[in-house]
């Protein structure tokens, strides 16, 4: 669940730092 919410926080401040 927790990464759900982490996953929306990175992608909306900065996507390019969520890893693929």
């Amino acid at each position: 669940m927790q990464e759900s919410v982490l996953y929306s926080n990175n992608f909306s401040v900065q996507p390019e730092t969520v890893p693929n």
